[in-house]
Formats: C-alpha cells, sequence, structure tokens
C-alpha cells in the first residue's frame, strides 16, 4: 500500500480520473474538504477510510494504483444505498427528474431523459463528469491575436457518455466557437468539447483546436505526405486552405481535438 507523498499523488490522481471535485471526494468520503486536501498534500488518512477510498475509486483505477495486489474487503457503510444526497432526497420536482440512468429505447430510438438542476451538486456523483469549462473564444474566422484563459462553472456530462468519448474527463476542457469558416459543420456562438491529449494529426483528417500565427482557430487539419500540413475550413467558398511546409509546422500548435460539439446550429 502507497505511504505519504506517493498516496497523496495516487489519491489526485484518481480524483482526476473520476472527473469529481475535492469537495464531492469529500462528502463522499462523509469528511470536511479540509481532510481531502491534506490526504493529497500529506497522503494522511485514516486506515478505516482506505478501502472506502480504493472501491470509491474502483471504477477508474484498479488495487495496483494503490499499490495493492488484491480488491479490499468494501465496508458495508459505503454503498450507493447508504448515500444520502440532495439528489436522493424526494421533493416535488422528482416527477421532473428522472435518474439520469433512466434511459430506454422507445420506438427503436435509444432515449435518455432530461434532467433539470439548480446546482452541480444536485447531479450524482457517480454518473456525472464534469468537464472544466474557460473563457476562450476559439476563432472559427479570422482567430484573435490575444486570448484570456478564466476557468468556469464546468459543465455536467454523462460518465457513460465520456467513456464513448475515448477520453479522459481532466484532459477536457468546454470552449466556445467564433467565426463562420466551420460552417456548416461548427456555428458562431457554437459550444466544443476539445481532447488536450489528442493532438496527432490523421492522413484523412480531424477537426482540431489550434494556434497559428498567434491566434486560436479551430480548423480541419491533414497530415500530408512529407511532413506538409493542411489547414482547411469547412466553409470553402470564403475561406481557402492554408498549406504549411515543414519548416513552417514548427509556427503552429495544436491544442487538441474536437469530441464533441453542442449549439444551436443554423436554427
Amino acid at each position: 500500500m502507497l505511504t505519504g507523498e506517493k498516496l497523496g499523488a495516487a489519491i489526485e490522481q484518481a480524483r482526476q480520473e473520476k472527473g469529481v471535485s475535492k469537495k464531492a471526494l469529500a462528502d463522499a468520503m462523509g469528511v470536511k474538504p479540509a481532510s481531502v486536501q491534506d490526504w493529497v498534500k500529506y497522503g494522511r488518512i485514516a486506515k478505516e477510510r482506505i478501502n472506502d477510498l480504493v472501491a470509491y475509486f474502483s471504477d477508474v483505477v484498479g488495487p495496483e494504483h494503490w499499490g495493492l495486489d488484491f480488491a479490499p474487503t468494501v465496508n458495508p457503510k459505503f454503498g450507493a444505498d447508504q448515500k444520502k444526497t440532495k439528489l436522493n432526497e424526494k421533493s416535488e420536482t422528482d416527477a421532473y427528474n428522472p435518474p439520469p440512468t433512466a434511459a430506454k429505447t422507445l420506438h427503436g430510438v435509444y432515449v435518455r431523459p432530461i434532467v433539470t438542476y439548480e446546482s452541480l451538486e444536485e447531479l450524482p456523483q457517480e454518473s456525472t463528469v464534469l468537464v472544466t469549462r474557460i473563457d476562450v473564444e476559439l476563432s472559427a474566422g479570422n482567430g484573435k491575436e490575444t486570448w484570456h484563459i478564466e476557468e468556469k462553472e464546468p459543465l455536467p456530462f454523462q460518465a457513460d457518455y465520456i467513456r464513448r468519448l475515448d477520453a479522459k474527463p481532466k484532459n477536457l476542457v468546454a470552449v466556445k466557437v467564433t467565426g463562420d469558416s466551420m460552417e456548416p459543420r461548427l456555428f458562431d456562438d457554437d459550444s466544443v468539447i476539445v481532447d488536450r491529449a489528442d493532438t496527432r494529426v490523421p492522413a484523412n483528417g480531424g477537426v482540431f483546436a489550434l494556434v497559428y500565427a498567434g491566434e486560436m482557430l479551430v480548423k480541419r487539419l491533414f497530415q500530408l505526405p512529407g511532413g506538409i500540413l493542411k489547414i482547411v475550413s469547412d466553409n470553402h467558398e470564403r475561406y481557402e486552405p492554408i498549406i504549411l511546409q515543414p519548416d513552417q509546422v514548427e509556427h503552429i500548435s495544436v491544442v487538441g481535438r474536437v469530441k464533441y460539439r453542442s449549439g444551436m446550429g443554423d436554427f
């Protein structure tokens, strides 16, 4: 079993893998946020909470993550049926907020109910992934010479959906798109989810967030033979492709691949 700073680092890594806040972890463990902070910083945690901690993160890391070669016995007090959260409490709005897991097939189409909430704390921690939202405006037009990053309230996603994206929550950021150069795929004021761990440009192309000539852009990139990179806008009528020779590629920085888009589009 890991101890000290190594245990603290393992807790922090597991927390990021699961996509939960320190407060959410504290609530699940039945402790104050300050206790979780000490766990992460010093690796000091009561022995009776180790099993609960391992069980809580078992959906994202295995026993080996904690330096164990076996799965410890789970404390019966730690379980979904023993958790008391705001979401589990009955309220007059329950009829309008069916459990997120209550997805079903309707006339051959897989559907999931829409869940309304007033605060992120009302969402089920075990099935929700929070994606960091930042106020960077990715330009799909002429770009911006300067940009500022500030973390905002994260966007909640179903954990099973994030798994289908084949991306880790800690690598995802949500940003807004401006401009019309990627229409009809991306529209002005759309939001996109970018995977910062996916930066390899394939030969058959993909939509990426990138920094080029001091500007943040969302474009379709193609890796051509000989180390040539092709930057393409989907709005071909208004924007010409940009071809970068091998000695020019160093001037581009790929932020990550766009994995998800939401917005009103052309409605």
